[in-house]
């Protein structure tokens, strides 16, 4: 049989980035941070097939970082010819290496094989890449009857080809602009007392581990609560009350990848009354629930709100554990705006210097954004942005609106809280469909 070539599989990446709202390999290609590349290497654009000089300039560069990445320089670099370029003076002559078409396919095959989060980036773009021409000057000094010397100076040179500073949305280097680099994290207040698991939030936290399907075994993952299968010896005292849903089944080779939990508060002035209530006890049986199959430091917890200015307070993070000590502080904050956007994107950032974990963030509100020049479909557009640039880089951010059915329009994972008979049912689903579609090896 005949392998399939590489660039004939367009099966979609984990993250399904191919599908972005915002333009999917061009969106991609904006958020990838820029690239230095050294003066000598100069990159002739064939044809960009329709594509801005802009996006097929960076597509290029990007490719020669996964070339080096995965080690292929050698490989772009077989088989070069030098030639004699004239300036418009004789001074400006100069001598420079041409990469040789073959070695640039044969250095595009083997970074699309190796390279699995960008595959699909290299497949989109091929014929961009092969209709491209790149070019090394050499010096004064190099001696153009010596290919190796030359070639060792070519690699060293191309291995100075690095990612710099991410791509700038805007003000403020990110989507979210300036609101983002004028969010300020500060500590929840420990002013409350201790808190402890009443008997209603343990009830409501051990029925959600209950109903969570997530094993992180490497074999094999348990499926509960079956009308058929293996008998579960746990469950047969509920027979005689009707419940028929007492087997197992073991189902071999869907491990779940190791993830950490993030849960985000609305803290806005809109959430005052029963919806903050809700919330608080929400954010208790989470935690209490996520406990027991968590480590302390996969968990991130986090409120927000501000007047001018973003605000997010700090209730657990790896360096702040403090859950228990500043929870019940949480119904005595000042409650005014809500900048979801970048919040959530500073957040991300926060989250990701502590781990590089998969996360499920969970986001928890009763209404769009809404705060000082902020707000509005162009909020809500910026938010999406967000979410899918952190959705591509394993932060799946899932929504749950209190008595809010319009989050729907935001987020691609979402439930509705409308009672709190709903609470652990709804949660409990979200999060295992969540796990089985995102994490799953």
């Amino acid at each position: 049989m005949i392998a399939m070539s590489p660039w004939k599989k367009m099966t979609n990446s984990v993250f399904n980035w191919e599908e972005s709202y915002f333009g999917g390999y061009e969106r991609v290609v904006y958020d990838h941070p820029s690239i230095f590349i050294p003066y000598s290497i100069k990159i002739n654009l064939g044809d960009t097939h329709g594509t801005s000089w802009y996006i097929a300039n960076k597509v290029m560069s990007i490719f020669l970082t996964k070339v080096i990445k995965h080690h292929f320089t050698r490989i772009l670099l077989d088989k070069f010819k030098v030639k004699s370029v004239r300036g418009y003076i004789p001074s400006l002559d100069k001598r420079v290496a041409v990469i040789n078409k073959n070695s640039l396919k044969k250095a595009l095959d083997m970074v699309t094989a190796s390279d699995a989060d960008l595959s699909n980036l290299f497949i989109h773009y091929r014929k961009l890449i092969l209709a491209s021409t790149i070019e090394w000057e050499l010096s004064k000094k190099d001696d153009k009857s010596n290919a190796e010397a030359i070639a060792n100076s070519m690699q060293q040179d191309f291995e100075r080809c690095k990612e710099q500073k991410p791509y700038t949305w805007g003000s403020g280097g990110s989507v979210s602009g300036e609101l983002k680099d004028d969010t300020e994290f500060v500590n929840a207040s420990q002013d409350y007392g201790d808190w402890h698991p009443t008997s209603s939030e343990m009830k409501d936290a051990n029925n959600l581990v209950n109903m969570l399907d997530i094993s992180f075994d490497p074999k094999e993952d348990r499926v509960e609560n079956l009308k058929c299968g293996k008998m579960s010896p746990h469950k047969v005292a509920e027979i005689p009350a009707g419940n028929t849903h007492v087997y197992h089944r073991v189902e071999e080779n869907m491990s779940t990848r190791p993830f950490s939990i993030c849960i985000l508060a609305d803290e806005s002035g809109s959430m005052r009354g029963e919806n903050d209530e809700r919330q608080n006890h929400l954010m208790k049986v989470l935690y209490t629930a996520f406990s027991q199959i968590l480590p302390q430091d996969k968990m991130f917890i986090y409120g927000h709100s501000g007047e001018s200015t973003p605000e997010i307070r700090i209730y657990h993070d790896k360096y702040n554990t403090t859950f228990a000590q500043t929870i019940n502080s949480q119904l005595n904050n000042e409650y005014n705006e809500n900048y979801d956007g970048p919040v959530i994107e500073n957040i991300y950032e926060r989250v990701r210097q502590q781990t590089s974990d998969n996360i499920i963030f969970l986001s928890i509100s009763d209404g769009e954004p809404a705060g000082e020049d902020y707000g509005g479909p162009e909020a809500i557009k910026e938010m999406k942005r967000v979410i899918e640039k952190c959705k591509r880089d394993g932060f799946v951010t899932v929504g749950i609106g209190l008595q809010y059915h319009s989050v729907k329009d935001i987020y691609q994972y979402h439930t509705v809280i409308k009672k709190s008979d709903d609470l652990v049912k709804n949660v409990s689903s979200l999060v295992n469909r969540v796990v089985k579609t995102e994490f799953k090896d």
